[in-house]
């Protein structure tokens, strides 16, 4: 059975990893409010709808601008990160000749200067901070401000939800009835004077629109009026549908992904995306199969080439210790007796009396009455030993001076 069970998992294992091949191909989400993205602040659902709508719209993967030079719509709503230098003034040059750009700034991080359209997105926050230091300026008071704590300040708003964002009446005329308007950023008004202001809420405009050369340019403060929380509410919905057709289109819809690929930093993320993930799910499987093929044994098991290391006494243990549980501890002191016999003619010749306990102790240089009594004891056990009178402790007690007596008898040859 637990066979069974290991083996069901290694296969439910590789069915998933096959699955997510057909999954996730062509692409997925790499950011959560991308066109990719089924959260809340995603921006799949406007896409799809428009789609529906008829509108030839794309999704915009490999290139900031896919056409230049066709006089299409390009949708920049909530990126990951906001175009470089190099690429804002990219999308200048295309608006000059006669692309539209709806460009709409993150929730998460709504500051943004774009110098090449003359426009700011700020919070209030921000406004307020920065006049506080031209104040203390214009009172010859010198602030110094480091880098990195204006960089805190204006992307003090990384919030995880929208539910940190201000609801608002929004006053427009492009829908007729009261919609809520949803976000922390404003416009800095210095920025705007000659912009059409499309919407506003709390007397602060919050979508503005100007013709730029042969193109039009739309800005939002917010992108959250095309999640897809926003597309649950009908009358909101159709906001975001009406702020995208307040701009002309010629050509075709793109909107951009670019962005958002481009925005996120990735170390591993980036195994999965488009371009690796067929490679990244190959190696994946051989990985889960290779790893199916080591959980299971072909064959039969292989044997230890290594065996346990044995004393070289081991076999003289084994019989102390059955000596010891039979109590024939009269028989091993007859073998021991039988061997100081053999030592003392080996050394002595056959004449020698072994019985003579005062030849014994002259050759092995200790008093005669401590060999006599030693040899008397040892005689006395041999002869009771059939009747088990003598115990272990007395057996073992004699045999250590026979070796004694033994290694003396060696020591002085």
């Amino acid at each position: 059975m637990r066979i069974w069970r290991i083996e069901t998992l290694w296969v439910t294992l590789t069915f998933l990893v096959l699955l997510l091949g057909v999954w996730w191909i062509p692409g997925s989400a790499s950011v959560k409010s991308d066109s990719y993205s089924s959260a809340f602040p995603g921006k799949r659902v406007f896409y799809q709808a428009m789609q529906r709508l008829g509108t030839d719209v794309h999704r915009s993967t490999d290139e900031l601008i896919p056409r230049p030079g066709f006089e299409d719509r390009i949708l920049i709503l909530g990126p990951a990160r906001y175009p470089s230098e190099q690429e804002w003034d990219e999308l200048f040059y295309e608006v000059l000749d006669g692309a539209t750009l709806v460009f709409a700034a993150s929730t998460t991080d709504p500051f943004v200067e774009i110098p090449q359209f003359g426009l700011t997105i700020t919070t209030q926050e921000i406004l307020e901070e920065k006049a506080k230091l031209e104040e203390l300026k214009k009172q010859g008071i010198e602030v110094e401000v480091e880098e990195d704590e204006v960089e805190l300040n204006e992307s003090f708003l990384d919030a995880s939800s929208f539910s940190d964002l201000e609801d608002a009446v929004a006053e427009t005329e492009l829908v007729d009835h009261p919609v809520t308007w949803k976000s922390n950023a404003i416009f800095d008004l210095d920025s705007i004077g000659n912009w059409e202001v499309l919407l506003s809420s709390n007397d602060h405009p919050q979508v503005v629109r100007q013709e730029v050369g042969m193109g039009t340019v739309l800005f939002c403060t917010s992108d959250e009026i095309f999640s897809n929380g926003a597309m649950v509410d009908s009358e909101r919905a159709l906001l975001a549908f009406r702020i995208v057709e307040a701009t002309p289109v010629w050509g075709e819809t793109f909107i951009d992904e670019t962005l958002n690929s481009s925005g996120v930093p990735k170390v591993v993320g980036i195994l999965f995306t488009p371009a690796f993930r067929p490679i990244t799910l190959q190696l994946i499987l051989i990985g889960v199969l290779f790893g199916w093929i080591g959980a299971r044994r072909f064959g039969p098991v292989y044997e230890s080439m290594y065996s346990r290391r044995r004393s070289i006494v081991e076999h003289a243990n084994a019989l102390g210790v059955l000596y010891f549980r039979a109590h024939a501890g009269a028989h091993s002191l007859e073998s021991m007796y039988e061997f100081l016999k053999l030592e003392l003619r080996s050394l002595y010749g056959n004449g020698f009396r072994v019985d003579d306990a005062a030849a014994v102790a002259r050759q092995v240089r200790m008093e005669p009455a401590e060999v006599a009594e030693l040899l008397k004891a040892v005689k006395m056990a041999i002869r009771r030993g059939d009747a088990k009178a003598i115990s272990n402790a007395e057996a073992g007690r004699l045999l250590k001076q026979l070796s004694f007596l033994i290694s003396r008898l060696r020591s002085d040859s």
